[in-house]
């Protein structure tokens, strides 16, 4: 069994709890993760996810060499907000440097608190579905 407890919470806002970034840990959060970016994409969905790290889940090379390379992929029209709140500081250093390396990452936000995160995704998921409410209304009354 890894160490990753994805789950989705009844609004939709996923949460990806990672006891530690083992290899398998790491292999499976990655699956996961460009399965959900295809089905959001393909739907133009909204990527909303609290990812909690426990104090035990420390950055590996492996696993920094992963989220860079995910990054990368993740389609550009694609609606992303993600919330992280670390046990262990030093992810959010690991974090910010994978940022760095992967140009125009802003939809990254670290917070204190699993309350904290869950209040500015229930925001972001707002103006999310505001946005494409408008969007809607405008394509009717063209047609």
């Amino acid at each position: 069994m890894t160490g990753f407890m994805p789950t989705e919470r009844p609004d939709g806002i996923l949460y990806w709890h990672y006891k530690d970034l083992r290899r398998d840990t790491t292999d499976a959060w990655i699956s996961l993760f460009r399965q959900t970016l295809k089905k959001l994409d393909e739907e133009q969905g909204h990527f909303s996810c609290l990812v909690h790290f426990d104090r035990e889940a420390l950055p590996t090379p492996y696993a920094t060499k992963e989220a860079i390379e995910a990054m990368k992929v993740i389609p550009p029209n694609l609606v992303m907000s993600v919330a992280m709140v670390s046990e262990n500081k030093m992810m959010f250093n690991i974090v910010r440097f994978a940022m760095n390396t992967v140009s125009n990452i802003d939809y990254i936000h670290f917070f204190d608190t699993d309350e904290q995160a869950i209040h500015w995704l229930t925001e972001c998921q707002n103006v999310f579905l505001a946005k494409n409410l408008m969007r809607y209304e405008l394509t009717s009354t063209e047609t």
